[in-house]
């Protein structure tokens, strides 16, 4: 097996960050060969996800065959990897795959240039302020109006 990446992880309840491998962290432990993929089911991998996290905590590692995958079910950690990707980080090559097939696919797949087009249309898509400007704008206009 490959060399195991160095995270930084912090610890939201003491502030600080330690350096882990992916061998260090915790997670289901499946079995030889196929890892956990018996456990796999599309329909219902973000109920799998989320019990893991539960019960491992929200950093942790599970394995498809020889492939180990990083799973984050902390908001800051996820922010801090939303910021630094794609540059820095990769989802797991076959995300796109398994999201296609569920029919999920989109800004949660993407990766690349692709990601960065999609991004910029959803952040502008989900900031709120121009809409709710614009419409308190024509109501109080509409109220000017009328009175």
């Amino acid at each position: 097996m490959k060399e195991s990446p160095v995270l930084p992880v912090h610890d939201s309840k003491t502030g600080a960050t330690t350096l882990r491998t992916l061998d260090d962290l915790p997670g289901p432990r499946g079995i030889p060969i196929l890892g956990n993929a018996l456990e796999i089911k599309p329909k219902q991998l973000h109920r799998l996800v989320s019990g893991w996290a539960e019960q491992f905590g929200p950093l942790y590692v599970f394995r498809v065959a020889t492939t180990r995958i990083l799973t984050v079910a902390d908001a800051e950690t996820i922010q801090q990897l939303l910021r630094d990707r794609p540059d820095r980080f990769r989802r797991w090559r076959k995300i796109e795959e398994i999201l296609v097939d569920i029919k999920a696919d989109g800004l949660f797949s993407a990766e690349g240039e692709k990601w960065r087009r999609q991004r910029i249309f959803l952040m502008h898509a989900l900031n709120a302020r121009p809409l709710v400007t614009s419409t308190v704008s024509r109501i109080k206009s509409a109220w000017t109006l009328t009175a």
